[in-house]
């Protein structure tokens, strides 16, 4: 009889055991990568993701064509930005780096919120009302930026924001010029 308590409560501690080896594996799990379809949809709608996998907060969301539309607020891991547009009055929290190498941040009075940083290494424009908010460690090493109507650039405190090189910050969209509010550390550490 004390045998086949035993071996009950033994079965109950490889339970738990593997309960929380699935837990610690999904917690690790990389991050997955979603790819924008190339069509104009809000950031919700299935139809504008390949697979119809909307990107949540542990995913990684490409966009390389296409309009994407936030309407609402959304978080993700990671989010590159490498052709197309982003716009919408909504609110993109990215807990990791967002890359821009190409596209449009442009349209309505939307918010990304970069939180572990930005590499911009391309120009597009920046317009339109929307902003661009940048914690920890950001960098701009090619392209130039096209700007205006109100668009604004945070550098938060704490953050540091650096160019290697002579960029361009341009406005020449109409409306209001950008706002850069840097209360972070800006620095350009080459070019002339």
């Amino acid at each position: 009889m004390k045998r086949a308590i035993h071996d009950c409560c033994l079965g109950r501690k490889l339970g738990t055991v593997g309960l929380v080896y699935m837990l610690f594996a999904a917690i690790s799990a990389p991050a997955a990568v979603i790819i924008w379809s190339g069509g104009s949809f809000d950031w919700t709608n299935t139809a504008g993701w390949t697979g119809g996998i909307v990107p949540t907060v542990g995913d990684i969301a490409q966009v390389g064509a296409g309009t994407v539309t936030v309407s609402t607020t959304v978080s993700v891991a990671g989010f590159d930005l490498s052709g197309g547009t982003l716009t919408g009055a909504g609110t993109l929290n990215v807990s990791g780096v967002f890359t821009w190498s190409g596209g449009n941040l442009t349209g309505s009075t939307g918010v990304l919120n970069a939180n572990g940083g930005a590499v911009i290494t391309s120009s597009g424009v920046f317009s339109s009302g929307q902003t661009l908010t940048l914690s920890g460690v950001s960098t701009w090493t090619a392209g130039s930026l096209s700007t205006g109507s109100g668009a604004i650039l945070t550098n938060l405190s704490g953050a540091n924001f650096s160019t290697n090189f002579d960029g361009t910050i341009l406005y020449n969209q109409g409306g209001v010029e950008l706002a850069f509010n840097n209360q972070g550390t800006f620095a350009k550490t080459a070019g002339t």
